[in-house]
């Protein structure tokens, strides 16, 4: 589990590629695993955010190798 770092979804601008696989952590029976909530070069549309809403969803999770590339989406997108 300490190979993905939580980022906060609000960070995540809608109509943007975020250069890096996005993943949130499902939890069952007392084990985690992390699920592909949305690929690197796939665009974050408002239906992805609205989801993320609607479930409640208050972290999601960047693989540790792609933190570089997660710094520099919020580089160029504030």
């Amino acid at each position: 589990m300490a190979d993905y770092l939580p980022i906060n979804p609000s960070s995540l601008r809608s109509e943007t590629t975020i250069g890096c696989d996005i993943y949130f952590l499902v939890s069952t029976g007392g084990t985690g695993r992390y699920v592909l909530y949305c690929k690197e070069d796939a665009v974050f549309d408002n239906n992805k955010k609205e989801m993320l809403l609607e479930q409640n969803l208050d972290k999601l999770f960047i693989s540790k190798d792609d933190q570089h590339k997660y710094f520099k989406y919020l580089e160029s997108n504030f």
